[in-house]
């Protein structure tokens, strides 16, 4: 029953994908959804405390003092530089997570730790609650060209919940082949693999479909694939921007202790 599940959920994808199929309604001057990563990849950001701290601890998102407290991330956009239909694309977006997960999102009163907005080049976001790691609030990016589509902002979002990019597994080498050669020079670090006592798959299969999953194209530098599936059916279909997917959903409810 669950593979027939799985194989349901595979095949509607790909119908949506295929049909350029809006999941939810735009917003006047935006698009809602981007069906696959396209514009601006997504970067993680690590700051010297951090790779410091792997490198003698090797713990990383397995641990729980990365996750928010009370399940709740708090956050800050201001004006300027975002516009009111920017916040509102924000709001729906955090919605979708909040819809199928016990996560919460609150907007800034006086909280000490909270994530900040900020609309700098690229899409960006620091990896797990920072809290008293650093000083002054974490790092979230979203550039108003590119960045402003429901997955990308989910994408970011889940990064500051505590998740790298699928294709950081330490199992990715038996699901994907990273072309080094075409990365992008200083873009690297995007496409580490991780171990498994630095981060964790909850126990949940690899899911070519994560909206955490670059596309095959994703900080190319010479137009030829950076990442190439172990199964070429699903070439054209990681990267996928429309939101969580099944396994994300799972995820994020494990990760934050969600009842089920």
């Amino acid at each position: 029953m669950v593979l027939k599940k799985h194989i349901i959920f595979v095949a509607l994808v790909v119908f949506a994908v295929s049909m350029n199929f809006a999941l939810a309604l735009p917003l006047d001057g935006y698009s809602s959804f981007s069906s696959r990563e396209e514009d601006e990849p997504c970067e993680i950001i690590v700051s010297d405390a951090e790779k410091q701290e792997r490198l003698l601890m090797r713990n990383g998102m397995v641990q729980t003092m990365y996750r928010w407290p009370n399940n709740t991330v708090v956050y800050n956009m201001d004006s300027p530089p975002f516009d009111a239909a920017e916040k509102d694309l924000v709001e729906r977006s955090l919605k979708t997570i909040e819809q199928v997960t016990c996560v919460k999102f609150l907007k800034r009163t006086n909280e000490d730790f909270y994530v900040n907005l900020t609309a700098n080049s690229g899409c960006s976001s620091q990896v797990g609650y920072q809290g008293r790691l650093q000083n002054g609030p974490q790092r979230l990016n979203l550039s108003k060209s590119g960045c402003f589509s429901l997955g990308t902002i989910v994408h970011e979002f889940l990064h500051a919940l505590g998740f790298y990019h699928m294709q950081s597994a330490s199992n990715r080498d038996d699901f994907v082949t990273i072309k080094w050669e075409n990365i992008q020079t200083g873009k690297e670090h995007n496409f580490e693999k991780y171990g498994a006592n630095v981060i964790t798959d909850f126990g949940i299969s690899y899911d070519y479909l994560s909206v955490m999953h670059y596309s095959a194209y994703a900080f190319s530098s010479n137009k030829e694939a950076t990442i190439e599936p172990q199964d070429l059916a699903y070439k054209n279909l990681i990267g996928q921007r429309n939101g969580l997917s099944e396994k994300d959903i799972a995820k994020i409810n494990i990760m934050y202790n969600c009842p089920e």
